[in-house]
């Protein structure tokens, strides 16, 4: 059956990050700030000041994290600064969860970029009549992580209904629910479609068990020997090899 879509990962398969030097726990505390801001500034009722409530923050989002290790079920960054500035005293019935990540104010992370071939292949694979999507294992909904996809210039490729966080779809892969909207939106049977990552656990071997084509980006930097007991169907450095796979498949 010929592929009709591409399903990509998004860290580290479309948006390099090993320019990245900084620290995920030096960078969240700023954008929490602005979020704390916007409580006091436009709701009110907080009894913390804002380290208390980054520390807040932290341990249910931590706590989030642990849970779903077992439970597959993914953490939603809105709903935790919903539920952590509620308990901290700000009124619930006026915590708006988009104006919250809203006020989260996530954009472009300094040092990362996309892939040097990555807009060539896009415009490609969208000129050859392929339907794009993506899913990414982010607690951040993609209505946030589209700030990163408009700065990098990668936006126009994806249509709405066609990218999705785990926040969004509610599960982590490889969990099947975790590809299943984005398949849904691109009119696609698993068969017709190629999903290309660089996690061979998230994406690999949730990719094969819903029933799609799985293609690992593997990087040549790993300093370790890949465990491939998950079976990727192709393996490839760039994803300029895209088109070749695709020709065994279409012909």
């Amino acid at each position: 059956m010929p592929i009709r879509a591409v399903l990509f990962d998004l860290d580290d398969t479309l948006i390099d990050w090993s320019g990245f030097t900084g620290n995920w726990y030096e960078i969240e505390p700023i954008h929490l700030r602005y979020v704390y801001d916007f409580i006091v500034t436009e709701i009110g009722g907080l009894r913390v000041n804002s380290e208390g409530f980054i520390d807040e923050f932290g341990r249910r989002s931590l706590e989030a994290w642990r849970n779903a290790r077992d439970t597959m079920i993914s953490p939603h960054l809105g709903n935790i600064l919903v539920d952590t500035a509620a308990w901290l005293g700000a009124p619930r019935d006026k915590l708006d969860v988009g104006a919250l990540m809203d006020s989260y104010r996530w954009s472009v992370v300094p040092g990362t970029t996309p892939f040097p071939e990555v807009r060539n292949i896009l415009t490609q694979l969208r000129a050859d009549g392929l339907r794009l999507g993506m899913v990414t294992n982010s607690y951040l909904p993609m209505r946030m992580r589209d700030a990163e996809l408009r700065g990098h210039d990668l936006l126009e490729f994806f249509d709405d209904n066609h990218r999705y966080s785990a926040a969004d779809t509610g599960y982590l892969k490889p969990h099947v629910n975790a590809f299943q909207s984005s398949l849904d939106a691109a009119g696609v049977k698993p068969s017709e479609a190629m999903f290309v990552g660089d996690s061979l656990t998230a994406d690999i071997i949730g990719a094969k068990a819903v029933g799609m084509c799985a293609v690992w980006r593997m990087h040549d930097a790993s300093s370790t020997q890949p465990d491939l007991s998950s079976r990727p169907d192709y393996i490839i450095h760039s994803l300029e090899e895209i088109p070749g796979l695709l020709k065994k498949f279409n012909g």
